[in-house]
């Protein structure tokens, strides 16, 4: 879930960076972006025991 909504994000913000700066990021930015979006939640929430683990999921 927390894939799909950084995904939604970017996405969202990629729309809106072409239509008021008329400016393309590439995929390789976006892709980092997201995985650091991911990261970053997996950080916040990993005092609760159902994510305690996500981290090393997300990185294999």
């Amino acid at each position: 879930m927390l894939v799909v909504q950084s995904l939604i994000y970017s996405v969202w913000r990629q729309r809106n960076n072409m239509l008021h700066t008329n400016c393309i990021t590439s995929p390789l930015v976006v892709f980092k972006d997201i995985n650091r979006q991911v990261i970053n939640s997996i950080y916040a929430l990993r005092h609760k025991t159902k994510f305690r683990n996500l981290l090393s999921i997300w990185l294999i």
